[in-house]
Order: structure tokens, then C-alpha cells, then sequence
């Protein structure tokens, strides 16, 4: 299984009247898509707590606001800044692709637009193992 991938994307297009960015197209591994997209807005002082997903992959997208991301890789969890960890600022531009059975969190330092492109297979509740609420935000 790959690791993530993250990466902040400039916009394709910006002048005084917008900003355009196509933020799935050609950055997806071969033969992944994504059969829905989903507008997430995130409260300022909260966040999703550690979970991880067996068998979807997610692709979280930072539309606006700000936070810190943690990523774990499987048997890591919670030990930030190991050389299998990634902890790093979540916000605008921010590109991170997910694949199943990897741990993550955010936690919001302001109200926070994400775009969330999940999910391969589509969501299935039963697809969701929530290990515990803070476990690097304590």
C-alpha cells in the first residue's frame, strides 16, 4: 500500500476576478477516481478525531481557514514525528491523498472550508475504525 501524498497547489488560474484550481484532475495514481465530493466545514477549536478507514482511500482538499494534519502509518499510531508520521499545517491549497488503513486527525485553528473527495469504494460506515477522539490533540 502507498504512502500518502500531500502537496499545495498552486491555482491553474488566478487573476483580479478569481482563482481557479484543478485540484483532482492528473494528480491521482492510475485508476483511482472518486465517486463523490463533499463541502466540509470545520469549527475553529475542534476537528476529526483519529480514525482510519480499511478500505477507502480519501482526498482532503484546504479551501480556506487552517488547522494541523496528523498522519500515521499503520502500527504508528500517535507517534508524532517518527519518520512514519506526518504532522504538518492543513490550509488553503493543501492537497492530501489518504489510502486505506492509514490513521489521521485534524484539529481547526480557525473555521475551515475542506473539500472531501471520498471515497474508494464509497463511504460505508462500516468502513470507519475510530480509535479514539485526541490522540495527538490532547
Amino acid at each position: 500500500m502507498p504512502r500518502w501524498e500531500r502537496k499545495v497547489l498552486p491555482p491553474n488560474h488566478k487573476d483580479h476576478r478569481r482563482e481557479l484550481n484543478d485540484w483532482i484532475k492528473g494528480s491521482l495514481p492510475q485508476g483511482l477516481s472518486f465517486p463523490k465530493v463533499t463541502a466540509f466545514w470545520g469549527n475553529a477549536g475542534h476537528g476529526i478525531g483519529g480514525h482510519y478507514h480499511p478500505r477507502q482511500w480519501e482526498l482532503y482538499f484546504g479551501l480556506s481557514g487552517n488547522g494541523t494534519m496528523a498522519l500515521y502509518e499503520p502500527g504508528r499510531w500517535g507517534e508524532d514525528n517518527g519518520p512514519q508520521s506526518d504532522v504538518f499545517e492543513f490550509e488553503k491549497g493543501v492537497w492530501v491523498l489518504i489510502p486505506p488503513g492509514v490513521r489521521h486527525e485534524l484539529r481547526f485553528k480557525t473555521d475551515t472550508i475542506l473539500q472531501i473527495a471520498s471515497t474508494i469504494p464509497e463511504f460505508d460506515p462500516k468502513d470507519l475504525v475510530v480509535e479514539s477522539m485526541n490522540i495527538f490533540f490532547k
